[in-house]
């Protein structure tokens, strides 16, 4: 059960719940995910079980918000324990306004400061792709349509809160809170949670199940899966998800949470099966085969369900697990080796477009 203070209303829940029907004054008419009430019920839960709520503001229009009081909002969680005793938990937070801006006057610098330090970028992914996902599911909207909500909710947060002069793209910037957002909408636009070709409704089903009801930070990798790349430079490194980072003296590993991809340059697979590691005087390539097994293997072991655990060389056709994650940049920076023959625009050209748009005059 939710409850709130009289400023704000619920829309709605989106997680693993189902509504329990139950209205109050607290409960909004405009419904996000499991709307229409103010208690839901769980038929299980787990240390990754988490929920999404959303809430809007209800004050009458033209009213001003009294700055002295703070809003709160109340999480009532009644349980029955292992043991048998039936238990309540209860979380209060405390929200805060911004400062307020007089009718007919421009928005203050400070105002629109206070509300970017406020903004997290990750938890803002993990509950726009939980929004995007019921309003394909539940809202009776086309793919197209969603992906179109996705585009106009990035262009008004970048023309609201981005740095920039009109009509100059070359003076857009974002604030540091909001710099990681915009390339997660394109890898979210082209996650299997929107793109459900080549996805049976059984997988479509699992993926989307999993986005709903896991954490934040599992819901990132799922949205823009990590990549580490191995070579005999030094040690394990992050690198790009995108072609550029494919080398065929390399190897790669994948993490999309649903699958664990370790991918094995040309020149490495060459060697490995040759049998070079296999030799005495060659022992630094033994271990740099062994390193991405022994981290894969950490990773299955502490996830659930097992993800899919996939080994494939540069070239061959499982290498497609790897190619259809990265942005096809085509080799802009002139370092690839691998070109990715689709139809999708890299993240660069995406980027410019966003820019474009967001600071446009219209």
């Amino acid at each position: 059960e939710v409850l709130t203070s009289p400023e704000i209303k619920i829309c709605g829940a989106l997680g693993s719940c189902a509504s329990l029907k139950r209205g109050g004054a607290n409960v909004s008419d405009t419904v996000i995910g499991e709307g229409g009430t103010n208690a839901w019920g769980i038929s299980a839960l787990d240390p990754n079980s988490t929920l999404g709520f959303v809430f809007e503001v209800a004050q009458p229009a033209g009213s001003v918000i009294a700055q002295g009081r703070r809003p709160h909002l109340q999480f009532v969680t009644t349980y029955q324990h292992a043991s048998g005793a039936i238990r309540m938990r209860v979380t209060t937070t405390a929200l805060q306004w911004a400062p307020p801006t007089p009718q007919g006057q421009p928005q203050a610098p400070s105002v629109r400061a206070s509300m970017i330090q406020g903004f997290d970028q990750e938890t803002a992914v993990a509950l726009m792709a939980r929004i995007a996902v019921w309003r394909a599911e539940a809202g009776g909207e086309t793919i197209a349509d969603v992906l179109r909500w996705l585009d106009r909710s990035l262009i008004r947060l970048c023309t609201k809160f981005a740095n920039y002069e009109k009509d100059k793209p070359e003076s857009f910037s974002l604030p540091h809170e909001l710099t990681l957002y915009p390339q997660f909408m394109f890898h979210l636009r082209r996650s299997p949670f929107l793109q459900v070709f080549n996805s049976s409704p059984d997988e479509t089903a699992y993926y989307r199940h999993k986005l709903m009801c896991d954490t934040t930070s599992n819901v990132l990798v799922m949205v823009q899966p990590s990549l580490l790349c191995y070579s005999f430079a030094g040690p394990p490194t992050p690198v790009f998800l995108d072609s550029d980072s494919v080398k065929a003296d390399v190897i790669l590993l994948l993490d999309t949470f649903f699958q664990v991809v370790i991918f094995h340059g040309s020149t490495i697979a060459s060697w490995r099966d040759q049998g070079y590691q296999n030799r005495a005087d060659h022992a630094n390539f033994k271990h740099l085969l062994q390193a991405p097994i022994s981290d894969a293997q950490t990773i299955m072991d502490n996830r659930f369900p097992v993800p899919r655990y996939i080994v494939c060389d540069q070239g061959r056709s499982q290498a497609r697990f790897l190619l259809a994650k990265l942005n096809p940049s085509r080799g802009e920076t002139g370092d690839s080796s691998e070109v990715i023959f689709t139809d999708d625009v890299s993240l660069r050209v995406f980027m410019q477009h966003l820019i474009k748009l967001s600071v446009g005059s219209s």
